[in-house]
């Protein structure tokens, strides 16, 4: 999940949103994994739960997805605690 945030928050420039093949493919890429320890089924299913928690918005009528407001500032606090080394998020 940190990983799909990073790849929004650094994409967040795209105009008409991300479709999920496009997300699945710069997280692989960035990343350097294999579809095998995350497949195109666990990015839908973490978009669905983004959604549900109002962090992602769809883009009209496509599937093309984008960080809500909200969605931003939880990536930034959830990205930038990973990256600084501290494991432990502020309550």
């Amino acid at each position: 999940m940190i990983r799909l945030m990073e790849v929004l928050l650094h994409g967040g420039t795209t105009v008409g949103g991300w479709r999920a093949r496009d997300i699945h493919r710069a997280i692989l890429t960035t990343f350097r994994i294999g579809e095998d320890r995350y497949g195109l089924n666990q990015l839908r299913y973490d978009l669905r739960k983004m959604k549900a928690h109002g962090l992602l918005q769809r883009d009209g009528r496509r599937y093309a997805y984008r960080l809500s407001d909200k969605g931003t500032k939880v990536a930034l606090l959830f990205v930038l605690c990973i990256h600084s080394g501290n494991r432990t998020l502020p309550v």
